[in-house]
């Protein structure tokens, strides 16, 4: 299942165009994404996936071959493995920037990461209110109205997500 997983993965990227970078030990995945999303033209997509070797815990399995028994016996355990993951990452219209995690190793295990101060940014300037953005924040808004509405948007965000 992991080699279908992995092939089909590759072959996604490469039938929509899509770069597969694969990340160095030690290489700062947001830098990365960084350079990839200032060249994205198209208002949203996958912008790119990243492949990277990382530490994660799973269950594995041990055979006992006890010669008092003539059937095998598995022992099964919680331990680390070093897997492959495959990150997506993509450019929303809502969210901005965001990606999914896509473990290899069986049961594929899934991990979305957003970021509610981009999803405010973009239903600021949907709503034509002006703000001073931040890499990762507001830093001010202009006026009264601007600051409900700033709170409005992050109230609906709170709720989207429960």
């Amino acid at each position: 299942m992991t080699k279908q997983f992995v092939a089909r993965t590759r072959e996604f990227a490469q039938r929509h165009g899509i770069p597969l970078v694969s990340f160095e030990r030690g290489q700062r995945k947001e830098e990365v994404a960084k350079t990839y999303y200032s060249r994205f033209a198209p208002a949203e997509g996958v912008v790119f996936i990243g492949v990277a070797q990382e530490k994660c815990s799973a269950f594995r399995s041990t055979k006992d071959n006890s010669p008092n028994s003539p059937y095998p016996r598995f022992s099964f355990y919680r331990g680390s493995v070093y897997v492959k993951q495959f990150y997506f990452y993509i450019l929303d219209r809502d969210f901005g920037p965001c990606f999914i995690k896509f473990s290899t190793y069986f049961p594929f295990s899934a991990r979305v990461w957003v970021n509610g101060h981009e999803w405010v940014k973009r239903q600021l300037a949907e709503e034509g209110i002006e703000y001073e953005p931040l890499e990762n924040g507001i830093f001010w808004q202009l006026s009264a109205s601007s600051f409900t509405s700033l709170t409005d948007s992050a109230d609906r965000f709170g709720r989207a997500i429960l």
